[in-house]
């Protein structure tokens, strides 16, 4: 008797577990039933946009109404934004059931400019020959009399190449390539020496010359820094260089030192706090390469 009421018990208790996987299993099933059947993309907004039109986000999002609205990629809608949008830093998508999704953007203003590396060109050989031409051609064919000769066919003057020259790029505080301008283009944003923008492409981080990883990382922390502090405006100069420091230009009188490594953050603020010392007619050198901060009057 004890032996048969235990293999009751044991049977009552695995119909209760495999009862309670088969419910498991059912709701599964009809959440995801009706996510695909009830909660589709019906309408779309677009929040937090200036320079570009709401038309032209959801024209880039490629968003199709009636899409699967809970399986909407949200990174895929971002890439495809600020890809083909540069001015829009980053897009946080809403999705508000059971139809609704809302697209709030965050534009990137630009701040910086920075050159465009010229393309390397083909030099011409050292000996002034045609590579593509066989030296010995010319012997291996039969002579020709000079009125044998056939008169050259006329022919419209080929344009002349135009000279390769190194473009600008707009940059937000990320190195991001916002667009390409001519040289008026940039005035009044900072000017970035010591590195140029290789193989640009409008909307992705700006690339740089193997070796300059570190003063690119640097650049950016820095140009974040200044943005975050408001100082913007004034810096009118970045100069990275140097493999060790930075050097930016602020207000076109004051130069500062920096490692490149420091906190940016924490020199911004120290040195905002000086320049409100300092006054609007000091020019000279504030060193803050160390703990503590050196200034240095005279021209910049």
């Amino acid at each position: 008797m004890a032996k048969e009421r235990r293999e009751t018990k044991y049977r009552k208790r695995r119909t209760s577990i495999l009862c309670g996987i088969l419910a498991v299993l059912v709701s599964a099933v009809a959440v995801v039933t009706a996510c695909t059947v009830f909660f589709r993309v019906e309408s779309v907004a677009v929040e937090g946009n200036e320079r570009y039109s709401a038309e032209e986000i959801l024209a880039a999002a490629a968003i199709e109404l009636g899409s699967n609205l809970p399986l909407t990629a949200g990174e895929l809608l971002q890439d495809r934004i600020c890809t083909t949008l540069p001015y829009i830093e980053s897009v946080k998508v809403e999705k508000h059931l059971p139809t609704r999704l809302v697209l709030v953007v965050k534009e990137a203003p630009p701040i910086a400019v920075v050159a465009q590396e010229a393309p390397a060109q083909d030099l011409p050989p050292e000996n002034g020959e045609d590579p593509g031409e066989d030296p010995e051609a010319d012997q291996a064919g039969p002579e020709t009399s000079p009125d044998q000769q056939e008169a050259p066919e006329e022919s419209e003057a080929e344009p002349e190449a135009e000279a390769v020259q190194g473009g600008y790029w707009l940059l937000d505080a990320k190195a991001r390539l916002l667009e390409p301008v001519d040289e008026s283009g940039g005035v009044g944003y900072i000017q970035i020496k010591g590195i140029t923008a290789v193989e640009p492409e409008k909307g992705r981080t700006m690339q740089v010359l193997q070796g300059y990883e570190g003063q690119l990382e640097a650049l950016i922390r820095l140009l974040q820094a200044v943005q975050e502090r408001g100082l913007g405006d004034k810096v009118t100069e970045i100069d990275v260089s140097s493999p060790t420091e930075v050097d930016m230009l602020y207000d076109g009188r004051l130069r500062v030192t920096m490692l490149i490594n420091a906190d940016f953050s924490r020199k911004m603020v120290i040195f905002s706090q000086i320049a409100d010392l300092l006054g609007d007619g000091r020019q000279g050198t504030v060193n803050l390469k160390t703990t503590d901060a050196y200034f240095t009057p005279g021209g910049v």
